[in-house]
């Protein structure tokens, strides 16, 4: 018995599984990428030509950005990217904590140009970014 469960046999399933452990993780990778490029492109057309980039202008502003935000923090950010001005008026503190301590009349209005999946993958970018 004991020679059985150590020969060919068993390592063959070993194998096997490693194999597709191998390819479960190839893809969560690709699939990661493919987030996080999509993300970038998102930020370069939306983003970028107010706030730089997370390594550079506004730096501050991307340091603990999740961190300081209402939690949850990326339901916030949805929020505030999708309708900035709504949450103002509906009197959100810390949206309009934003306007005074940025000294910015402008409102991110983004609700019919990016959807859920989009601002999840701006999400992820700049998370990596600044990290």
């Amino acid at each position: 018995m004991v020679i059985a469960s150590c020969g060919p046999d068993s390592n063959i399933k070993n194998d096997s599984r490693d194999k597709t452990r191998g390819q479960d993780s190839t893809v969560r990778v690709r699939a990661y990428l493919e987030t996080y490029e999509s993300g970038k492109h998102i930020f370069k057309q939306h983003c970028e030509y107010c706030h730089g980039t997370p390594q550079a202008r506004d730096v501050q502003i991307f340091d603990h950005v999740f961190d300081r935000m209402p939690q949850p923090s990326e339901d916030f950010f949805a929020r505030f990217v999708q309708d900035s001005k709504k949450l103002k008026l509906v009197g959100d503190k810390y949206a309009l904590s934003l306007d005074s301590k940025f000294d910015s009349n402008y409102e991110h209005n983004f609700k019919d140009s990016l959807t859920r999946n989009d601002i999840k993958d701006l999400i992820l970018y700049i998370k990596v970014e600044v990290n």
